[in-house]
């Protein structure tokens, strides 16, 4: 069982690389230049309905809506998918309420997803400058204040925002964004590339086609100069396809055996490694990689041009302390935030009752990691990672492994960072996640295969929380991977 769950189900997905979509849809019927005038004369609910689809299978389907509710805009979304991940049916259901001001920029939103197995749920209200975030995970509810720059639009507010403004044909406009599903904020770049006619119910239609970016991953829309989102193309092979509200609901979704969500978001590689456990060193060239943005060069990991070397670490090397570890460098990794909770006092109390007394940095990092290895069962999760439900549900892939080993670890004064990249298995590399932890350097171990330190094979893309985990995405189906040696 353990094969076969890291063969298909070692993943950096989870939320990541599903949330972003089943919420992604942009814009709501009706959604015209002089959205005000509209909204003042028409308060009745406007929806928009959109078939899913994935590799030319019908795998959910999306619905966007809005309406005035006194001096406020409500904008509502509702998704449902069905996706083949890890060999493994997993329908993943979302649903967004925000109420915005007029200009639709955001006042307040709730936001959920829920899977068979686990559920997420965010609040939030703006406070100017801050964002104020209710979480509930773990059967607790936690709080985090979020900094903003400017009063932010969630996504499904951006195409309606910038069309009530009026847009050109090859102009690029920037809005700025708050994404809950990671609980981060950026830029998103729209940029409206041409007109095309599309087919909207058997009718040949003008539409605006508009190219949208965030955070490195794009998606294109086609809506009409009234607003009405005709199709969409989202990253990982997804579209969207306008359709009625009795179709959207009632056709039936795939359920045959296809493509395998994870697996096709995996890099094949040029040659075969029998014992990808074994290998202490690794070097690898990168091809279709935009290298800016990304951890690749330092500690274990020698970038030269676009070959990458991975060393592997000798524990004999290792640096070992008593804990909790004092430098001042080392603080921001011993850190709590809203997913890692290493100041919760059930985290705490978990890692001491782990370690019984052990005060030794080495030796802490072998006990978290076999109790992890031991007591957290190993399936593919659709979920949001969270230290808390983890320790709950004692379920989960990479992602949880790895989240609730960088609670305990920080917790009693280990110094732990979360690593994104891929890593090989039977003649590909899979997107994966695992720690670092500070023992006088930087020592790469993996709570999900158990392994101190982990395999060359583990190729460090990215050092970060979920929200910096983003970046990784704009490299799916993208980046290639030739090895070149191996010992």
């Amino acid at each position: 069982m353990i094969l076969r769950f890291v063969k298909a189900g070692i993943l950096i997905c989870g939320l990541i690389m599903v949330g972003l979509l089943i919420h992604k849809h942009q814009g709501a019927d009706r959604a015209v230049h002089n959205r005000p005038a509209l909204i003042q004369r028409n308060p009745a609910k406007q929806e928009n309905w959109m078939g899913v689809y994935w590799n030319g299978q019908r795998v959910g389907f999306a619905c966007s809506s809005i309406r005035r509710v006194g001096d406020q805009v409500e904008i509502c979304d509702h998704s449902l998918l069905q996706l083949l991940m890890a060999g493994t049916w997993q329908r993943v259901e979302s649903r967004s309420r925000s109420l915005t001001k007029p200009d639709l920029s955001l006042r307040s939103f709730s936001f959920q997803l829920s899977s068979a197995d686990a559920s997420f749920s965010v609040q939030g209200v703006v406070e100017h400058p801050h964002l104020l975030l209710t979480f509930v995970t773990g059967k607790e509810t936690l709080r985090q204040t979020v900094a903003l720059t400017q009063a932010p639009l969630l996504a499904n507010a951006a195409i309606p925002s910038l069309l009530r403004k009026g847009v050109e044909v090859g102009k690029q406009y920037r809005v700025y964004i708050f994404d809950p599903a990671t609980m981060s904020t950026n830029d998103m770049q729209v940029t409206v590339e041409g007109e095309e006619e599309r087919i909207c119910d058997g009718k040949a239609v003008r539409t605006f086609r508009m190219r949208q970016s965030f955070k490195g991953l794009e998606s294109v829309t086609w809506s009409t100069p009234e607003g009405v989102t005709v199709f969409e193309e989202s990253p990982f092979g997804f579209t969207f396809k306008k359709e009625d509200r009795h179709t959207a609901l009632t056709e039936k979704l795939s359920n045959q055996p296809g493509d395998d969500l994870l697996a096709s978001a995996a890099v094949s590689a040029n040659r075969h490694i029998a014992h990808p456990a074994a290998i202490t060193c690794l070097k690898i060239r990168l091809q279709n990689v935009p290298l800016d943005g990304l951890d690749l060069d330092g500690g274990r990991q020698q970038l030269q041009g676009n070959f990458l070397i991975i060393q592997q670490e000798e524990t004999e090397g290792c640096s070992s302390y008593p804990l909790p570890c004092s430098r001042d460098d080392m603080q921001e990794f011993l850190e709590a935030d809203l997913l890692i909770q290493s100041d919760h006092p059930r985290i705490r109390q978990q890692a001491q009752k782990i370690l019984s007394g052990t005060q030794d940095a080495v030796a802490s990092v072998r006990l978290l990691l076999h109790w992890i290895d031991r007591e957290i069962r190993k399936r593919p999760l659709v979920s949001v990672p969270s230290a808390l439900e983890v320790l709950d549900l004692k379920t989960g892939d990479c992602n949880e492994h790895t989240v609730l080993f960088t609670a305990l670890a920080r917790s009693c004064g280990l110094p732990t960072r979360v690593c994104t990249g891929l890593v090989y298995l039977n003649d590909r590399f899979y997107y994966h996640a695992w720690s670092e932890v500070f023992l006088g350097a930087w020592i790469a171990v993996d709570p999900t295969l158990n392994q101190f330190p982990a395999d060359a094979t583990h190729v460090r893309l990215l050092i970060g929380d979920l929200g910096d985990q983003i970046t990784v995405l704009r490299l799916v189906g993208r980046v290639a991977i030739d090895i070149a040696e191996y010992s």
